[in-house]
């Protein structure tokens, strides 16, 4: 939801353009093959040098990706939703608040008023 996530005190990567997303990091599908085990490593061992001086991952995960031959793609709201309020559509909720709405719809208060 946020292109480059300021509030911590990060700055924007300069080797990457800012057209390319910072990603949140919560929720990662991936191919299991060499090439996605290698950025992976490589995410653990620079996030654990402190490369760019980011108090999380996402900016380094942002430029690994980035510099990579690898495919990405970003899975939609309604499939990966965080926010307060969640779509009947939802296929992974990130919202444990509202957990208890989701599993019980029909004694949900917060449906009535998002459909």
């Amino acid at each position: 939801p946020v292109r480059i996530n300021v509030e911590l005190g990060n700055t924007s990567i300069p080797e990457v353009p800012v057209a390319f997303p910072e990603l949140n990091c919560d929720l990662i599908l991936y191919r299991n093959s060499p090439q996605v085990r290698k950025l992976l490593s490589q995410w653990a061992e620079l996030y654990l040098e402190d490369k760019f001086g980011h108090p999380h991952d996402q900016g380094l995960f942002r430029y690994l990706v980035y510099n990579s031959a690898l495919r990405l793609c970003v899975l939609p709201p309604e499939w990966n939703y965080r926010e307060h309020m969640y779509r009947d559509d939802t296929v992974i909720l990130q919202n444990r608040f509202a957990l208890s709405d989701y599993v019980n719809p029909k004694k949900s208060v917060l449906k009535r008023f998002w459909r």
